[in-house]
Parts: C-alpha cells; structure tokens; sequence
C-alpha cells in the first residue's frame, strides 16, 4: 500500500506523520483507523485512486463507529472525483468502500484534545 503525504511516498496501513493523516483503503478492504489516546482526527478528504475501467458507477464511502455503519459520501470516476468532509472522530472507527477495482485514499489530521472543557474554565473564573 502506498500513499503520498507532503511530497514523500510512504508505505504502510495507516500514517500518521507530523499531524498528517493519509490511508488508503483498497477494493475489499475494511481499514481501521486506531486514534490515540487524549487524540482527535479530522477527516478533511477523500479522492479516487487508480480506477480500472471506464465506467462512471456511483461509489459509496462508508464509516465504522461503534460496529454501525454511516454513509459518508459518493463519489463518481468522472463526475466527482473527490469529496471534502469536516468530521472530527475521538474513538476508532473503520473506513470502507464499495468500488469493485481500485482504491480510495483518505486524508485529514491527527490533533489532541483539549484536557479542561470551557465550562470548567468558566466555572473557576466565577469563583
């Protein structure tokens, strides 16, 4: 499995390099995506790898969480080549397509998350 990330080729399931997520996810496969501890990931994109054939056939993208399946988008070879999301996940989840011949890569970032939530901010400030 091969995957480009800021102008360097890179092998391997998932990486995560420098805050910069890419995955791709071939014909068949269900890829899971393991977070991190105190870790967000923002998924920002998905876009067609190599595609065999010629054919403009609809092909759905879906997620994991929690073992129920969401639709996440369509793509089209033609058309719609390439979908932008702004999904943040906090738990592992699963990415997955249903293109017959080919591959769909996945990009965002890796960021932590924030350890005191703003209302504990507020509170202490009233104080």
């Amino acid at each position: 499995m091969e995957f480009w990330v800021t102008g360097r080729q890179l092998s391997a399931s998932t990486c995560v390099w420098g805050g910069c997520f890419a995955v791709e996810v071939k014909s068949g496969d269900v890829t899971d995506v393991k977070i991190g501890e105190r870790k967000s990931l923002h998924l920002a994109q998905a876009c067609l790898g190599a595609i065999d054939g010629e054919a403009d056939e609809p092909i759905h993208l879906h997620v994991i969480v929690n073992g129920e399946r969401f639709a996440l988008a369509t793509l089209y070879p033609k058309s719609l080549p390439t979908q932008e999301f702004n999904l943040v996940f906090v738990e592992n989840f699963k990415l997955s397509h249903d293109m017959r011949n080919g591959s769909v890569h996945f990009f965002g970032t890796q960021n932590r998350q924030w350890t005191k939530s703003i209302k504990d901010s507020d509170d202490k400030e009233e104080e």
